[in-house]
C-alpha cells in the first residue's frame, strides 16, 4: 500500500470521532477476535477491514489495544529490541498522539501504527517466522514468591527463564509492582540506547 491508498482508506475512517458510533459498538468483535483479524488480513485490505469497523463504532482504545497484542504475538522483540519491534513500543506515542488531534484526524496515527506493524509482521515472517508460544503453566503460587523468581532470572540475564516469570508475576501482583521491577532492571541494559527501558 502506498503512501495516497493508505489515506484514502484512512481517512475513510477519520470522519469519526475517537467516540463516534458507540451505540453500535455490541456488534463489534472483542479484543481476541480483534487481534486475530489484525494479525491473519493481508497487508493490502487490512486497512480497509478495520475501517469498515470503525464506521460501526470501533474505538480507539479498543484498536490499539488489539493492535499491542496482535504486534506482541507476531514480531519478535529479540536479539534487539528496536527495529521492527518499533511497531510495539511506538503505540504509546500513537495513543497519546490521536487523543490531542482534532476529531477529523485522530484516526490517522492509529491507522499508520496498523500499516507498521504489517511491515514489521512481513519482515518477521521472512526472517524468521517467529510467533509467541503458548503461555507456560504457572510455577509461583504467591506474587513474593513470583517476583523472587522473575529477580533471580533478571540477575542472571536468563532470558529464557524471564518469559515465564514474569508472566507468573505479571498473573499475581498488581502492574505497579510489576513495572517497578522491570524498570529498575531495564535501566541497567544501555544497549540498544536504552530501548529495555523504552519498552517497559
Amino acid at each position: 500500500m502506498d503512501r495516497r491508498q493508505f489515506l484514502r482508506t484512512a481517512g475513510s475512517a477519520t470522519a469519526f470521532s475517537l467516540g463516534g458510533g458507540l451505540a453500535l459498538a455490541g456488534t463489534l468483535p472483542g479484543t481476541g477476535a480483534l487481534h486475530r483479524l489484525l494479525e491473519e488480513t493481508p497487508r493490502e485490505r487490512v486497512a480497509a477491514e478495520l475501517a469498515g469497523l470503525v464506521r460501526g463504532g470501533l474505538d480507539h482504545r479498543r484498536t490499539l489495544a488489539a493492535l499491542a497484542v496482535a504486534a506482541s504475538r507476531r514480531v519478535r522483540p529479540f536479539p534487539h529490541v528496536g527495529f521492527k519491534y518499533h511497531t510495539v513500543l511506538a503505540l504509546q506515542s500513537v495513543h497519546l498522539t490521536a487523543l490531542n488531534l482534532p476529531g477529523r484526524e485522530r484516526w490517522l496515527p492509529v491507522f499508520w501504527a496498523l500499516d507498521y506493524f504489517k511491515r514489521a509482521q512481513e519482515a518477521e515472517r521472512r526472517r524468521s517466522g517467529w510467533t509467541m508460544g503458548p503461555r507456560p503453566a504457572p510455577a509461583a503460587s504467591t506474587a513474593e514468591a513470583a517476583r523472587q523468581r522473575l529477580v533471580d532470572a533478571l540477575d542472571r540475564w536468563d532470558a529464557g527463564a524471564v518469559d515465564p516469570a514474569v508472566l507468573d508475576f505479571a498473573r499475581l501482583a498488581p502492574p505497579g509492582q510489576v513495572f517497578e521491577v522491570l524498570f529498575r532492571y531495564g535501566i541497567r541494559d544501555l544497549r540498544a540506547i536504552g530501548h529495555k527501558v523504552i519498552a517497559v
